[in-house]
């Protein structure tokens, strides 16, 4: 009856072992969920306001929202003070923010010359 209860005792132990584990790796994909959201989001909106500069249209600045079960918004900010332009685009998704930076020829035409990420700024979404 000892060896049973021992028996027992070493299996519940193992038993909180691996679903901490799990918990752990469950925590990880959830994470890492988040930044590819996020990375998508960014690409989406800088797709969008390379279309629209492209159609000689300046980007609004408005926050735009995404479908999705989180909060999903996307907001894309112009310095078109010279040629080339910047985009400063941040995103929100479920709690987590990001921002990137492009730098964009406009004439003659549209084409994409530098992007990276940058600060997150207050007025981001």
């Amino acid at each position: 009856m000892l060896l049973a209860l021992l028996a027992l005792l070493l299996a519940s132990i193992a038993a909180t072992f691996i679903a901490e584990d799990l918990a752990w790796r469950e925590r990880a994909l959830q994470t890492e969920s988040a930044r590819e959201h996020l990375r998508a989001m960014l690409d989406g909106a800088l797709a969008e306001a390379l279309a629209q500069l492209n159609n000689r249209e300046t980007p609004d600045g408005d926050p735009e929202q995404w479908p999705s079960p989180a909060r999903a918004v996307t907001r894309v900010n112009v310095d078109a003070s010279g040629n080339p332009t910047v985009l400063h685009i941040g995103a929100t998704y479920n709690g987590r923010r990001s921002a990137v930076d492009a730098v964009v020829q406009t004439l003659p035409v549209v084409s994409l010359k530098q992007w990276g990420p940058s600060p997150v700024r207050p007025d981001d979404p």
